[in-house]
């Protein structure tokens, strides 16, 4: 069988681009000049264009370092494989709709506009690409020599460990880590809390990069300070996802986390209740959250810091449900 990087033509195009408000801007215009005379229908050179603001945008808000890179390959049959890779190793996950926010529709879009896509993780983070015409019959694009098609579950704890690490202030040294469990985590509850939570970290992303100038300074620090966690729960999304498909309703979870998650976990808790605080004040864009989301993600990140001080695990005793939905203004 003939491999199917044999058939890949060389680049298109390459660029790398800031991690800045600018970047999906610029990359959607490289990627229409590259592709101004590819012989693709005009509908489906504007898929390739939004998707690659959606794929850049996300990097953008998501990722971490100062640059990322954006690739245009050719496919002999004629279709086109486009790459976005950047500097973190959390990986995008698909969420079903929720019709009470207006994110978490991005990977959506990508599975309906693209005729394939994928992730594959690199040395410095990970390539999210997406296939155009008869170049989705070629899969994904052959990874370097050695790296991991899939990322592991140990790469996806490093990633989330990684984030408490940060927003703690402590060097990358070897610790010791503690066992922290989180008994019956209620799943449809929690998921809510986290597409509330990723739809906050969005809007203060955009604060602390280019602040308005209704903004106050106070807003604006507390977005900065934000700024370095992204991810929360992250690397259980898979088996959060595949613990609802058999229709349970809660999930007692296992991390193994260093010691100095504690302290960045009250940290965190303490900083969201201020931006709990903005939001009722009408201060952001993002609905303040409701009662019972507000109490999964103290419950979540209290148990964190205790368990790491050396405390039992204490399990969820809330309801298992959302009950209070965001109403709009």
């Amino acid at each position: 069988m003939e491999d199917p990087r044999e058939r890949l033509l060389p680049l298109h195009g390459e660029q790398a681009l800031a991690r800045d408000a600018t970047a999906a801007y610029a990359a959607r215009r490289l990627v229409t000049a590259w592709l101004r005379n590819a012989p693709l229908s005009d509908s489906v050179k504007r898929d390739v264009a939004l998707v690659t603001s959606e794929l850049v945008t996300n990097a953008v808000l998501h990722a971490v370092g100062d640059d990322l890179h954006l690739r245009l390959r050719g496919a002999a049959q004629g279709g086109y494989v486009l790459e976005v890779e950047d500097h973190y190793e959390g990986r995008p996950s698909l969420r079903p709709p929720n019709s009470t926010r207006a994110g978490g529709h991005g990977l959506r879009l990508l599975e309906e506009l693209a005729s394939a896509w994928g992730v594959r993780a690199t040395p410095t983070g990970k390539i999210v690409w997406a296939a155009f015409g008869d170049a989705g019959e070629l899969g994904a694009p052959a990874p370097p020599s050695g790296a991991d098609t899939v990322q592991s579950p140990a790469a996806a704890l490093r990633a989330e460990t990684g984030r408490f690490r940060t927003l703690s202030g402590s060097t990358p040294a070897p610790q010791r880590l503690v066992e922290v469990r989180l008994l019956g985590l209620p799943l449809a509850l929690f998921a809510a809390q986290l597409d509330g939570h990723r739809e906050l970290l969005r809007e203060l992303e955009l604060v602390a990069r280019a602040p308005g100038p209704s903004d106050s300074p106070a807003l604006v620090r507390l977005a900065h300070d934000l700024a370095s966690y992204k991810g929360m729960g992250e690397s259980t999304e898979e088996e959060r996802a595949a613990a609802a498909a058999r229709g349970e309703s809660t999930l007692d979870i296992t991390y193994q986390l260093p010691a100095d998650a504690g302290p960045a976990c009250e940290r965190m808790m303490h900083l969201l209740r201020e931006a709990d605080t903005f939001a009722r004040e009408r201060a952001l864009l993002v609905l303040p959250a409701p009662a019972p989301e507000v109490a999964v993600r103290e419950w979540f990140l209290c148990e964190i810091t205790r368990q790491c001080a050396g405390a039992p695990p204490t399990p969820w005793d809330g309801p298992p449900h959302r009950f209070q939905p965001r109403h709009p203004r």
